[in-house]
């Protein structure tokens, strides 16, 4: 086996492990007030002070895992849009898509990873704005990638807003996301940024082309290159909530340095303080091990203390000694080690009530082991995606263990309602009940639920798949479910009855008590039986269902009824129609209509209110 093959045959475990792991620790309230996906006007804008060649990107709450990226190409916007609707292209763009077969009905495709070969299939569709790949089954299905093209003068600016299952991609990809759910956005930021970058380059003129190959060494900026001027200057324009990022192209091709930063409550002052105590630095991944020496002369950080890290990870060596510059900003650089070279920065400017903060870095992941130097010598556009996920995640790790930030605890109530716990996967029996056609009625329900053929249709609360199975039934083989529930065993649960059924068009979503993991816009029916009084998050939850509702979609809510006290339900696992009507115009929706002919059960219709929330 030849060192090529070697690196394609390992690099989802090393991909993953590179970006999450020993975490232990949760984004948390870090809020998202903003979409990642600006305004044209504002990303043309923003794009006037963007150094030239360099990637943003703007990076979603995990794990929910929407990413945005976008690069300036000198291309006419009519050809580079005739570009992404050509299948072929993308096959062209990205060497290891082997394989890409076009049917009538989808694209096939296959990854070669010898070890662990990606396939799956996806859908291209385009509109007036938006060229699309829905993926829709085998590796990081559901998911989608939607391309935009921006005239900026004569040429373009490149977008791409991508969300995919990036847990279900293989074995270790699911092993990871359920032990850290920020796996999820730094798998999806590292491939975005790969994905726009390799259709950038494909689209460039000859003499504007990036090097695809770049035969030069590595060149690390020095310490003082890591300004977050530019930084600040584009988020003041497209917001400064969203962790926004930049990748910035050295001449020739390779990575000149990966920054992050958004704003936080804290003082610049604060933020210095803590981040200078060397332990503060054991929340970075492979970080494990930290010992400090006396101050030493570095060039480019001038008095620096020496810090001693040791690290245990598996394929990727962290052991090395870093000297630490301390004053208003912080600059590392490594003296010694097999990561000799590599240097990163942090920054705090004072904003507002609280500070804006960035992290900028170059890893040298060419000398972090074998294995990154070979998987990056298979895929050297991974050098530039890997440093973007690697700066997201030790910034999000670093910010996360200062105090008084703790993961606050769930809400007990929400609008004056009692929220109900959770049906454990040990109840799920009750699901299936012989009594429950007669209590509840389901085929009324599914009548008047209206699915049609080809649709798609998101089960919120699955269990072990109860209703998604008769929806599969109604939008028929063209059509798709996604079910989507908390707990790993209801999901396997479904999975054994959709198999023993011969049901293939259902597709089970692990989500979070925050979370969906569903992608945007693609939900055209939002199923809720009797799940949505045991939301622990309700507000967090509505806006993940605003966001993957389709733009005629609807969200059905099914609830049994609190006015009735002949319904044998326990009151907490009620609700009125009054408090349902609260709950959800509080959140962004609207009733469109609703049903009076199930027994136990409101059965309403809601409509997103696009006017007062933003979905995207």
């Amino acid at each position: 086996m030849n060192c090529m093959t070697a690196a394609r045959r390992f690099w989802p475990p090393l991909l993953s492990l590179l970006l999450t792991g020993g975490l232990a620790f949760g984004q948390g309230n870090l809020t998202v007030a903003e979409s990642v996906a600006p305004e044209p006007n504002a990303l043309q804008r923003a794009f006037a002070v963007t150094p030239v060649g360099s990637v943003v990107v703007r990076i979603g709450d995990a794990p929910g895992n929407e990413v945005f990226v976008a690069m300036r190409v000198d291309t006419p916007p009519g050809r580079l849009r005739q570009m992404l609707v050509e299948v072929e292209n993308y096959r062209r763009a990205v060497p290891s898509l082997v394989r890409v077969d076009v049917s009538t009905k989808a694209v096939d495709w296959e990854l070669e990873i010898p070890a662990a070969n990606l396939q799956g299939a996806f859908r291209l569709a385009s509109t007036a704005e938006t060229v699309s790949l829905v993926l829709q089954r085998g590796a990081f299905a559901p998911g989608r990638l939607d391309f935009q093209v921006h005239p900026i003068g004569k040429h373009s600016i490149l977008t791409l807003k991508m969300t995919v299952n990036a847990r279900d991609a293989n074995w270790i990809t699911r092993r990871l996301v359920d032990r850290e759910q920020l796996a999820t956005p730094a798998i999806t930021v590292t491939a975005a940024v790969v994905v726009l970058r390799a259709m950038a380059i494909l689209a460039a003129p000859d003499e504007t082309r990036s090097v695809r190959r770049p035969f030069i060494e590595p060149q690390p900026p020095l310490p003082a290159w890591l300004q977050t001027a530019d930084l600040v200057d584009i988020t003041g324009i497209l917001g400064n909530t969203v962790p926004t990022g930049l990748v910035q192209v050295a001449p020739g091709g390779r990575l000149l340095f990966a920054q992050i930063g958004w704003q936080v409550p804290d003082s610049a002052e604060s933020l210095s303080t803590f981040l200078s105590d060397a332990q503060s630095w054991k929340a970075v991944p492979g970080w494990k091990r930290i010992t400090t020496s006396p101050k030493v002369e570095t060039v480019g950080v001038g008095a620096a203390q020496r810090w001693s890290i040791g690290s245990s990870f598996p394929f990727v060596s962290f052991d090395g000694i870093w000297d630490v510059g301390h004053g208003k900003t912080l600059r590392g650089v490594c003296s010694e080690g097999e990561g000799k070279g590599a240097v990163w920065g942090w920054d705090a400017v004072p904003q507002g009530d609280g500070s804006f903060v960035s992290f900028s870095m170059h890893p040298r992941l060419d000398r972090l082991g074998y294995l990154p130097r070979k998987f990056i010598e298979a895929e050297p556009l991974l050098e530039h995606g890997l440093s973007m996920g690697l700066a997201y995640v030790d910034a999000i790790a670093l910010l996360r263990t200062r105090p008084p930030f703790a993961t606050q605890p769930a809400p007990t109530h929400h609008h004056g309602r009692a929220i109900a716990p959770t049906m454990s996967h040990e109840g799920a029996g009750w699901l299936t009940r012989p009594t429950r056609q007669a209590e509840e009625h389901p085929d009324t329900l599914h009548a008047l639920l209206g699915l049609k053929k080809g649709t798609t249709a998101c089960d919120i609360g699955a269990g072990n798949g109860y209703h998604s199975l008769k929806m599969a039934s109604s939008v028929g083989p063209k059509g798709r479910v996604y079910s989507v529930d908390i707990q790993p065993e209801m999901l396997e649960l479904l999975k054994t009855r959709a198999t023993r059924a011969g049901i293939l068009n259902i597709t089970p979503v692990r989500g979070t008590e925050k979370h969906t993991g569903l992608p945007a816009r693609i939900c055209d029916l939002t199923l809720l039986v009797d799940v949505y009084h045991e939301l622990s998050h309700p507000t967090e939850m509505l806006r993940e269902f605003h966001r993957s509702i389709s733009p005629q979609g609807r969200l059905v809510l099914v609830e049994f009824r609190a006015e009735d006290p002949k319904v044998p339900i326990k009151a907490l696992h009620k609700m009125s129609r009054a408090q349902i009507l609260k709950e959800l115009n509080a959140g962004g929706f609207v009733l469109e209509s609703e049903d009076h002919r199930l027994p136990w059960q409101h059965l309403m219709f809601f409509k997103a209110d696009r006017r007062t929330h933003n979905s995207q």
